[in-house]
C-alpha cells in the first residue's frame, strides 16, 4: 500500500439514497437508529453490503456471522437470510452501502470471475484501496447516471466485481438466464401492474403453460416471484427513500397501505412503520 496516497472519502453520513440502473445493477444506503431484525430477505441478485457504522449479523441455516465497521460482505444471488442491523455505540446509528449486479453482468466477465456453483452464500471481504475506490466509482456511476454512459457504468460494477474475484470468492451464475429469472426482469419493471400469468408469458414468448412448466421445473411459481418482486421492491424503497408508506404500497402493486402492512409484516418479520422508526 502507497501511504503517500489520500484516503477514500466516503460520504457515509448521508441519509438514505437509492438508484440503479437496468441490466446493470443498483445501489442502496441505508440509515437506521435502532435495532432491526429482518427475516427472510432473498436476495435475487449477488449484492455487496459495506458497513459503515454499527454491526451487520448476517444468518441462514448454516449459522450466523457478524460483521463491524468498516466490514465487506458479499452475498450470492439465490440467497435468503435473515438479517440483523445494529446501531453503534457511539453514534447511535447503523449505517450500510449495498451494490446489487445484475446477472447479465456477471456473465460478461471472463470465465474466472464465476461459477455456476459457488461454495459460499456469503463472505467477508478484506478491505483495501482497490476495492475501496471501485465501489467509490460504482457508487458514483449510480447516484449520477446522466453523467455516465451505460458502457461506463457497465465498467464500472464491472470492476467491483473483480476487485471480488481476486478474493476467490465465486459469484454464483448460470450460463443462460433462467426462466425465474427472465420473470423476475419482467415483473420489476413493473411491479405496480396488476400482473397475471398469462400476461407475463406473453412477454416472455411463451405460452402460460409453458411458464409455469418452466416455473416447477426450478422450485418456483408464478405467484411466488411476483409475491418477491413486489416485497423486495418495497423493502428497497422503504430502507432508501423517504416515500410515504402508502405511496410505497400503491408502487408495488398493492390494492391498500393496510393489506401491503400485513403481507410485510407476515414475510419480514416487522411492519414498514417498524422498520422505519
Amino acid at each position: 500500500m502507497d501511504d503517500s496516497l489520500p484516503p477514500i472519502a466516503f460520504d457515509t453520513a448521508a441519509g438514505p439514497a437509492l438508484a440503479g440502473a437496468a441490466g446493470i445493477g443498483g445501489y442502496l444506503r441505508i440509515s437506521v437508529r435502532r435495532q432491526q431484525r429482518i427475516g427472510a430477505v432473498h436476495f435475487s441478485d449477488a449484492c455487496l453490503i459495506r458497513v459503515d457504522a454499527g454491526r451487520k449479523t448476517l444468518s441462514s441455516h448454516y449459522g450466523s456471522q457478524s460483521f463491524g465497521d468498516d466490514s465487506y460482505i458479499i452475498v450470492n444471488a439465490g440467497e435468503t437470510l435473515d438479517l440483523d442491523n445494529t446501531p453503534a455505540p457511539d453514534s447511535g446509528v447503523y449505517r450500510a452501502s449495498c451494490l446489487s449486479f445484475d446477472a447479465a453482468l456477471i456473465r460478461a466477465l471472463p470465465n474466472s470471475a464465476h461459477a455456476p456453483t459457488p461454495p459460499r452464500a456469503f463472505a467477508g471481504l478484506l478491505p483495501g484501496r482497490g476495492l475501496d475506490a471501485a465501489v467509490e466509482h460504482a457508487i458514483q456511476g449510480l447516484l449520477q447516471p446522466e453523467q455516465f454512459s451505460e458502457a461506463l457504468l457497465r465498467h464500472r460494477l464491472g470492476e467491483v466485481l473483480l476487485a471480488i474475484a481476486t478474493q476467490g470468492f465465486q459469484l454464483r451464475v448460470g450460463r443462460h438466464a433462467a426462466v425465474d429469472e427472465q420473470l423476475r426482469g419482467i415483473l420489476s419493471a413493473s411491479p405496480d401492474h396488476s400482473w397475471t400469468s398469462a400476461q407475463a408469458a406473453e412477454a416472455l414468448h411463451m405460452s402460460e403453460a409453458t411458464l409455469r412448466r418452466r416455473l416447477r421445473a426450478v422450485g418456483s411459481s408464478f405467484r411466488s416471484q411476483l409475491d418477491q418482486v413486489r416485497l423486495g421492491v418495497a423493502l428497497a424503497l422503504l430502507q432508501g427513500s423517504r416515500e410515504p408508506i402508502t405511496q410505497i404500497a400503491a408502487r408495488c402493486g398493492y390494492a391498500s397501505a393496510s393489506k401491503f402492512s400485513a403481507r410485510f409484516r407476515h414475510h419480514y418479520g416487522l411492519s414498514p412503520s417498524e422498520l422505519r422508526d
